[in-house]
């Protein structure tokens, strides 16, 4: 049980990771797009 909840804790960790570098990555187009115009 203790490992499946630090498994869970990892899963999460990452998926905010994720989440964190997907929006940077938004906000980076965005803003090309915004100087190229």
């Amino acid at each position: 049980m203790e490992r499946a909840t630090t498994f869970f804790t990892i899963l999460q960790a990452m998926h905010s990771t994720l989440d964190n570098v997907y929006l940077r990555e938004i906000q980076r187009a965005e803003f090309t797009q915004y100087i190229q115009h």
